[in-house]
């Protein structure tokens, strides 16, 4: 958007019209945006350009707030039939979400990373800390995170 609103973009090609925002409403929040700094929105699977022959293209509006409106009911009908298929499969005793006995406690994890612990004592940063202890950087932070929280670090 930044670049579209400081001129630097002319077209905006997209496959899907749904590609253009969330719902409904930021959809046609793009589009009028787009509109406002003359860049052309070209929606590669139904062939639709909004400007032709360099003039905003009055029939794109028209279609592009119908499209955006089917676009956000179908993906409120997606999470519907996902709630439902859920239901049903716990009905039939289908467990959800991880194995029991997967989630180790706090205290477990950060026993295996005293290492990066000692580290982030010394004032070391995340990806200090995670090349020496040679643990990944997302490990890192929820090491950092999670010793906070067990009273281990200090605030920094």
């Amino acid at each position: 958007m930044d670049l579209i609103t400081s001129g630097r973009v002319d077209e905006l090609v997209v496959e899907e019209m749904s590609r253009l925002g969330r719902n409904a409403a930021d959809t046609l929040n793009t589009i009028q945006v787009c509109k406002e700094n003359n860049v052309n929105i070209v929606v590669r699977a139904m062939g639709l350009q909004s400007m032709v022959g360099g003039k905003w293209n009055k029939m794109f509006d028209m279609v592009a707030s119908i499209l955006a409106t089917v676009a956000m009911q179908e993906r409120e009908n997606i999470l519907e039939r996902t709630a439902q298929g859920r239901a049903v499969a716990i009905a039939k005793g289908v467990k959800m979400g991880r194995p029991a006995g997967t989630n180790e406690s706090k205290k477990d994890f950060l026993n295996k990373y005293e290492k990066a612990i000692g580290y982030f004592k010394l004032g070391l940063s995340i990806r200090e800390v995670a090349k020496t202890a040679e643990i990944g950087v997302s490990t890192a932070q929820k090491v950092k995170k999670t010793a906070r929280e067990m009273g281990l670090l200090e605030d920094q």
